[in-house]
């Protein structure tokens, strides 16, 4: 993807053994992943294609390693249920969308020439009404799953890959991630007994349009999987003695 690069050799080696505890903790062969890195100051990572996770260096600079491990066992959720092909697949329609969208404004375009000719003009016209419709279709239909994608189901994805990272172990170190993610973006507050409230201000409508929880949700959500996985190891330990 643009902007993407392998990483220098101070990068790989702050980063290598972080990678090499997330592959020990999920089960993952290491080298099944690509590492790359994309030079921005946000804090920040993503997944792609198949086995590909990014970093940004703001991420590696900003983040505590074992806040950075949590972040990296989210992606890797990512790519454990691959929600990347998914992605791939509408961001393709997508695509396909523009491409039939550009063609039928250069053939209008076209056509506009044409009514130029009087015994063409009525012809044309009918011709252009067609379109009109056409790009009514691609643009509500073509590019639906697109929109859904985005705007609904991928906060369910995002909740899935944070459930990921805490089914492997990880919670603790994602969660605790999120919170400096989310002191540090002014998502949430911390009062002086330790309690997180919310900070966002976005309203109901405004919601349905981002791609993510709110962190405050997201938190919750950790800190209770985590509640349960706990029981989860003590009841698997008392199984064993």
């Amino acid at each position: 993807m643009q902007g993407e690069r392998k990483p220098n050799a101070e990068e790989s080696e702050y980063i290598e053994p972080l990678f090499e505890e997330l592959c020990a903790f999920s089960g993952v062969a290491r080298n099944s992943l690509i590492l790359r890195m994309r030079t921005d100051e946000e804090i920040n990572a993503f997944a792609s294609g198949l086995n590909h996770i990014t970093i940004y260096t703001g991420a590696l600079y900003s983040l505590d390693k074992r806040h950075l491990l949590g972040v990296l066992a989210h992606e890797l959720g990512h790519l454990r249920h691959r929600d990347t092909i998914y992605l791939t697949i509408t961001y393709a329609m997508d695509r396909l969308g523009q491409l039939i969208l550009n063609l039928v404004i250069y053939l209008n375009f076209a056509l506009n020439i044409l009514a130029i000719i009087p015994i063409v003009n009525i012809v044309v016209r009918i011709i252009q009404l067609i379109l009109i419709v056409m790009i009514a279709i691609v643009k509500y239909v073509l590019l639906l799953p697109k929109w859904i994608t985005y705007y609904f189901d991928s906060r369910r994805r995002e909740y899935a890959a944070d459930a990921y990272a805490v089914s492997i172990g990880l919670g603790r170190e994602l969660r605790d991630g999120l919170v400096s993610l989310g002191l540090a973006t002014e998502q949430i507050g911390i009062l002086e007994n330790g309690e997180l409230y919310d900070c966002e201000s976005t309203g109901f409508f405004s919601r349905l349009f981002i791609t993510h929880p709110k962190m405050i949700k997201r938190i919750q959500r950790i800190n209770e999987g985590i509640e349960v996985y706990n029981l989860k190891q003590s009841l698997k330990e008392k199984s064993l003695k």
